[in-house]
């Protein structure tokens, strides 16, 4: 590399405090072991559902992100997604492939890794590779960092607004600004056993920066690094056993067995309609529910959460169906579990 070593000095890093000491001097480390901080009884710590593909160091980066319970892929990539309810995939390389968010090691050394680093920015793969930082640095209970450097123009406060906000879901990693070098400087500053975590390009100013000719910035990381892509929380992910009546039942019956609102209806094991509890309750008791059922209105299991949004109201905050591709009721998602739906 050829950064000069004194624009290192602009590197001040902080945990919810006043600037401390440029990265460099003897106690510029403000980040103890994520293993030894309170951080690591974080409220709403949730193991990551992983799945892996073959390829260099991925079942060691799968082991470490779902805590020792990753699932290897076997033939069919999707299938295997939604069957594991996968949060992440980590494979050889990133693809066109997005049904859940990916992970990509590059010459990683996991035997000699002693501290983790997410370079992050104003992207939308920033909040994962924040996310990998915090579970790699708490499971191997190493020091762990969110670093960053504004884009020409931008102010190093608002970086710092930006860190303040990644590490709501990173409790425990110190948070860096380096103002000048960009991300030339940000590798440099590593230790020597620092596992690097960086989205794809494309994403912001700085991660672009990391994937120029010859991909020299990642082959500098020290320990290697992680590429990462986010994708949008499916419905797959978050569908729960569902509660449904079927079509044959009598609307006295169905009433007595259900609470709901609205229930999926269900006949050999494909959803046909839906039907609405005070449709139920007003009918005559040994009325059908086929004869009441409204046409099946349901998600798809690769659809966007945020799809969930435009059914709420209409499933009267009741569960939402999810169907698989041969319109078989999947699951569904509770919009008050999940926190859709709400005023």
């Amino acid at each position: 590399m050829s950064v000069a070593a004194d624009s290192l000095a602009g590197l001040a890093t902080w945990s919810g405090m006043p600037d401390q000491t440029a990265r460099g001097s003897a106690d510029d480390r403000t980040s103890e072991p994520i293993g030894d901080q309170e951080s690591k009884r974080a409220r709403g710590y949730q193991p990551w559902n992983v799945v892996w593909t073959r390829g260099s160091a991925t079942s060691e980066v799968a082991e470490i992100l779902s805590d020792g319970h990753p699932v290897r892929v076997e033939g069919d990539l999707r299938g295997a997604c939604i069957g594991a309810r996968s949060d992440v995939l980590v494979t050889k390389k990133l693809t066109s492939f997005d049904l859940v968010s990916a992970v990509a090691p590059h010459r990683v050394q996991t035997d000699r890794i002693q501290a983790v680093t997410a370079a992050v920015g104003s992207g939308p793969n920033s909040m994962l590779a924040a996310a990998i930082a915090y579970r790699i640095a708490r499971h191997l209970a190493v020091p762990g960092s969110l670093v960053t450097a504004p884009a020409p123009g931008a102010s190093e406060a608002s970086a710092r607004a930006l860190l303040d906000d990644l590490a709501r879901d990173a409790p425990g990693l110190s948070r860096s600004v380096q103002p000048a070098g960009g991300a030339a400087a940000i590798v440099d500053a590593l230790d020597s056993e620092t596992l690097l975590v960086v989205g794809e390009p494309g994403g912001s100013w700085l991660h672009r920066q990391f994937f120029g000719q010859g991909r020299k910035l990642i082959h500098a990381a020290p320990t290697g690094a992680l590429i990462v892509r986010a994708a949008p929380p499916r419905c797959f992910r978050f569908a729960e056993e569902p509660e449904f009546v079927g079509a044959a039942m009598r609307a006295e019956d169905a009433a007595r067995v259900t609470s709901a609102r609205v229930v999926p209806v269900v006949e050999e094991r494909l959803l046909v309609g839906i039907a609405r509890r005070a449709e139920l309750v007003a009918a005559p008791h040994d009325r059908a529910v086929a004869e009441l059922m409204e046409p099946p209105v349901a998600l798809e299991q690769d659809d966007p959460l945020d799809a969930a949004w435009a059914l709420a109201a209409f499933f009267e905050s009741s569960p939402i169906p999810v169907i698989d591709p041969e319109g078989e009721l999947f699951g569904v998602v509770d919009p008050r579990a999940v926190g859709i739906g709400r005023p």
